[in-house]
């Protein structure tokens, strides 16, 4: 294999160019470059959200569908490709186009995180109707990109013509789902372990920071402004003016009860630096949440994809919800997480209570998180990215390239 190419359904970022390897692929002897498809499966978002382009060798972008056709046209044998999307209604047609050539391709589910409950699950049956049913649920719950894509699942013709994936990169046990991707009996699945335990292990090596009193962290995911909701054409689940008062009340109070103090772990897509000072003077820091969490005393979270972080470093950890979000689908995604934890969510719209004993963690829980959703215990603890490139050169005898492992 000479040359990895990464599909992806949005801009290359900086963070995803860290954390997909990039240079460390690259050190290896590999060319890598990034596919990005956007402006061709959303078109009006990609014109409106697209943000800067990263100016990077390899990182290319394509406009229509012709351009796509004639850049998989070129592809050889000699490639390798890694589909960071999956395969579904709006993707079908670079499936089957790549499916014409002699290129192997993985699907990557390594980060998956636990599916919350959907729209049949959250209302129940009719007694529950009234109750869970709103018009948050009905407005995401009938968006036809979402009919569309369900339907096409349920296709006895789905992978017809679609060559099957070569490799499924998974983390923990329940990362990967038995019929979400193109499969046959000669596809692979590879237990390596989520993109988060590499971060974690390097947050292990690094020097321990010691900051000023105890603290919690609140992992942001800026939920008001997340540009994904506008990739989505979606509302924000929560607005502005509601959601940062409540968040801070609860902070204020969690703070003298525990005698400690909040800090903000800035979502890596955040621009608070632009905005008005939403959490009343905490400090708001941004790119080194392992580091915040590995330092803290206590996790606060919705459900964010972080959650990771508290697990492996075995922090408390509380769920927090609103009226807001409790209205839509992320309170379900909050309930879920929670669950998982035998944590209850605290409502910050209602009132709440503490407890010394909220500091006490499901020793159990943590380690069957961990198993299902991180990492497995028999897979091998190397960089994610080395046991990718270890096993493309056995496979692929690409004798000619070097590794150097850490």
């Amino acid at each position: 294999m000479n040359r990895i190419i990464f599909f992806l359904i949005y801009p290359l970022s900086q963070r995803d160019y860290d954390r997909f390897g990039f240079e460390l692929l690259r050190k290896n002897g590999f060319v890598v470059e990034a596919w990005n498809f956007l402006p061709i499966l959303n078109p009006e978002v990609s014109s409106q959200h697209a943000g800067e382009k990263l100016d990077v060798q390899g990182n290319y972008t394509f406009e229509n569908f012709d351009q796509v056709e004639e850049a998989i046209s070129r592809l050889t044998s000699s490639d390798f490709l890694v589909l960071l999307f999956g395969y579904t209604y709006s993707t079908r047609k670079i499936y089957l186009a790549l499916s014409k050539k002699s290129v192997n391709y993985a699907v990557f589910t390594a980060n998956a995180l636990p599916p919350f409950q959907g729209l049949a699950e959250s209302i129940g049956f009719i007694d529950r109707v009234r109750s869970s049913l709103s018009w948050q649920k009905i407005k995401y719950y009938g968006r036809l990109s979402l009919w569309q894509d369900y339907i096409f699942s349920k296709s006895p013709f789905k992978y017809r013509d679609v060559k099957p994936a070569r490799y499924v990169l998974a983390g923990g046990s329940d990362s990967y789902r038995e019929g979400s991707f193109p499969s046959d009996e000669g596809t692979e699945i590879l237990w390596f372990h989520s993109l988060d335990y590499d971060i974690y292990l390097n947050s292990l090596e690094s020097e321990k920071k010691t900051r000023d009193g105890r603290t919690a962290v609140f992992l942001d995911e800026y939920y008001p402004f997340h540009p994904d909701f506008a990739y989505a054409n979606l509302k924000a689940p929560v607005s502005s003016e509601k959601y940062y008062p409540q968040l801070c009340h609860f902070f204020k109070g969690l703070e003298e009860y525990f005698d400690l103090n909040v800090v903000i772990a800035a979502h890596p897509r955040s621009e608070y630096d632009k905005l008005p000072d939403y959490f009343d003077g905490r400090k708001v820091i941004k790119g080194k949440t392992v580091d915040l969490v590995r330092d803290s005393e206590l996790v606060l979270t919705h459900a964010s994809t972080s959650i990771s972080y508290p697990v492996l470093f075995r922090k408390p950890v509380f769920f927090l919800t609103d009226d807001e979000q409790n209205e839509g689908r992320y309170g379900d995604g909050v309930r879920t997480m929670a669950a998982l934890f035998e944590r209850t969510p605290i409502n910050v719209s209602k009132d709440w209570s503490l407890n010394e004993s909220d500091l006490e963690i499901d020793e159990d829980a943590y380690a069957n998180y961990r198993e299902r959703y991180i990492k497995r215990r028999e897979s091998e603890a190397l960089p994610f990215w080395e046991l990718f490139s270890l096993r493309l050169r056995r496979d692929g005898g690409a004798d000619h390239v070097h590794m150097e492992l850490t």
